[in-house]
C-alpha cells in the first residue's frame, strides 16, 4: 500500500520520490495488527483515573544537562514521548524502570534519532509508522502503543509524532497525518495524541488542529505556556479524547531548543 507512506495526494511539487518499500511497509502491517490484537489475559494497566504524560523533544540529547534533567523531571511521569530522541538509551533504561520503544527516524554518522515512548508498564502492543521529509529526503517517524488502563477493558491508544517539518505545500503533512490517524480514528477507547507537530506557521496549524479534531482529538491547554513558539506559534502539542487534563503545565529548560510539557490525565467517565 502506496498510501501507508503518506502518499495520499500524489503528484504535488513538493513530493520526493516514494519512499523505498521496506521495513515502513512492515510496520504498517504490525500498525493494522495492533488493532485487531486480541488483549492477552493478564496485562499491567495504566491508573485511569490519574496519567501522567510528559512529552518532550530533546534536541538529539546535544545538552551536557540534558539527562539529569530528564531525570528529574520523568521520575513521576507514567507515559514519556520524546522526540528527536537517540537510540541509545541505555543509562536511562538502568536508571528508571521504563519499558522503552523506539521509533528511529533521522540517522546522521550512524546515530538514528526518532521518537521514543517510554511507558511503566509493558504495552498490550507496539508499532511504529515513518514518512519521508520530502526536501531532506529523511524519515520522521511515529510510534503508536496501547496500554492497559484501570476498571476498564479499553485501551489507551498513544501516538507520538514528530511532524515533516520542511515542505512548501501541506500534502505530505496532511499523509502523515492521516496515516497516523486512521488507527485512532478506529480505535474504542481514549487516545493521546502528542509531539513535535511543527506548526510553525497558520495553514500547518489549521490543518494539524482539522484533521485532529476530526477524529474527536482535542488540544490540552496548559496553566502557564511556556511552549517553544517559531514565528510566534507553539509548535510542540497534547490532544487528548476520551480523557481530560486534571492538570497540564510547561517548564522553562535551558537544555533544548524545546519546553517540556506535562499533564495529568484521567479518563472521562462515559
Amino acid at each position: 500500500g502506496g498510501h501507508m507512506h503518506g502518499h495520499a495526494e500524489a503528484g504535488h511539487a513538493e513530493h520526493a520520490e516514494p519512499a523505498k518499500p521496506g521495513p515502513a511497509a512492515d510496520n504498517a502491517a504490525a500498525c493494522a495488527r495492533l488493532r485487531a490484537a486480541e488483549l492477552p489475559a493478564s496485562y499491567e494497566r495504566l491508573d485511569s483515573q490519574r496519567i501522567r504524560l510528559l512529552n518532550w523533544n530533546a534536541e538529539k540529547h546535544l545538552h551536557d544537562l540534558f539527562h539529569s534533567d530528564l531525570i528529574n523531571v520523568v521520575s513521576d511521569a507514567d507515559l514519556i514521548l520524546l522526540q528527536e530522541s537517540s537510540a541509545d538509551e541505555g543509562h536511562l533504561e538502568q536508571n528508571t524502570p521504563f519499558h522503552w520503544s523506539f521509533a528511529p527516524g533521522y540517522v546522521r554518522n550512524g546515530v538514528a534519532t526518532g521518537v521514543m515512548t517510554a511507558s511503566h508498564v509493558q504495552p498490550v502492543e507496539s508499532c511504529r509508522l515513518s514518512s519521508i521529509e520530502p526536501w531532506l529526503g529523511s524519515p520522521k517517524a511515529t510510534s503508536i502503543a496501547r496500554y492497559g488502563l484501570s476498571d476498564t477493558d479499553e485501551t489507551l491508544m498513544v501516538i507520538n509524532t514528530h511532524l515533516i517539518n520542511f515542505t512548501l505545500g501541506v500534502s505530505a503533512i496532511r499523509g502523515q497525518l492521516q496515516d497516523a490517524l486512521q488507527y485512532a480514528d478506529r480505535h474504542n477507547g481514549p487516545v493521546i495524541f502528542a509531539g513535535d507537530l511543527n506548526t510553525w506557521n497558520g495553514r500547518r496549524a489549521r490543518i494539524v488542529d482539522e484533521s485532529l479534531r476530526g477524529v474527536g482529538l482535542k488540544p490540552v491547554r496548559f496553566r502557564r505556556d511556556v511552549r517553544t513558539r517559531i514565528f510566534g506559534k507553539p509548535v510542540d502539542h497534547i490532544y487528548v479524547r476520551g480523557l481530560e487534563a486534571v492538570s497540564a503545565d510547561t517548564y522553562n529548560l535551558a537544555t533544548s531548543d524545546h519546553n517540556p510539557m506535562d499533564a495529568v490525565l484521567r479518563m472521562k467517565s462515559s
